[in-house]
């Protein structure tokens, strides 16, 4: 077995590339947040939001990198697009459930 430690970034009308970084934890800092991330959200009034994914092991590490490039290649900008534009109704409904459980 491995890992893989994977980054990526959306926003609207755009998204990053899909980002594998090596090596330990820090190196997510030096490879990912400093050269791409600060750039990418400087000056557009974006903010940097972690997911908190626990991390996955696959059986085969160079198949799980293709497959991930892949899929973040298929999924569509209107997608991204339209789930951005519904985050005022989330934070809403979460809000009114009390942190619960939503329709989302």
């Amino acid at each position: 077995g491995g890992g893989v430690m994977v980054w990526a970034g959306v926003s609207y009308g755009q998204r990053t590339q899909v980002h594998f970084i090596d090596g330990i934890l820090n190196a997510y800092r030096d490879e990912i947040l400093r050269p791409i991330v600060v750039p990418f959200i400087h000056n557009r009034h974006l903010m940097l939001q972690h997911d908190n994914a626990r991390p996955h092991v696959p059986a085969n590490i160079q198949q799980l990198r293709t497959a991930i490039e892949e899929e973040w290649t298929n999924i569509l900008q209107a997608i991204i697009n339209n789930l951005i534009n519904s985050m005022r109704r989330r934070c809403v409904a979460l809000r009114k459930a009390n942190g619960g459980h939503t329709r989302y």
